[in-house]
């Protein structure tokens, strides 16, 4: 007997803070579908031709690369075809973020100063991050490993009070 072949997947999305998403796709000649990865094995059916995997009972596992596969099973006699991989990131922790200059508690007497420093992210490394320096973005440069670097040229300071430079890093 000919296996089936391996499911099509349509487009998805590939990294997420959600535990739930939803997954459509083809899969010509099956029954059903084998949904395998780090949340267990499962089967979800084939109805003409097409396949819906919801996430909501298989929950994906948080703050890692969730590998999936998916393998058709044969209407005939349940021969299992090629499997199809995909991969979704769930993250759900926040970005690293230093300061490196100005030191916390500088006396700065300008109406303006730059700021520097580094920021990463342990699944998605400096891909993605946006840093803002009170309230104004910041450009990010890519680093060595899961580190980039971020600076903000000339951030207006009201040099007749004191201060606070607020820095966020998003992914």
């Amino acid at each position: 007997l000919v296996p089936p072949p391996a499911p099509t997947l349509n487009a998805q999305t590939t990294s997420t803070k959600n535990a739930s998403v939803t997954i459509t796709g083809t899969a010509m000649g099956a029954l059903s579908v084998e949904v395998s990865g780090p949340m267990g094995v499962f089967t979800v059916p084939v109805t003409n031709n097409n396949f819906t995997v919801d996430f909501v009972q298989h929950p994906l596992l948080d703050n890692r690369v969730n590998a999936i596969f998916f393998t058709s099973l044969s209407r005939c006699d349940g021969t299992r075809g090629p499997p199809r991989r995909t991969a979704i990131t769930r993250d759900n922790q926040s970005p690293n973020l230093f300061i490196d200059f100005p030191a916390d508690g500088a006396s700065i007497t300008t109406s303006g100063t730059d700021v520097a420093g580094r920021v990463g992210d342990l699944l998605s490394g400096y891909q993605g991050l946006t840093v803002t320096v009170n309230g104004v973005t910041a450009g990010v440069n890519e680093g060595i490993g899961n580190n980039g670097t971020f600076f903000a040229a000339n951030v207006p300071l009201n040099p007749n009070q004191s201060n606070t430079i607020q820095v966020t890093a998003t992914d």
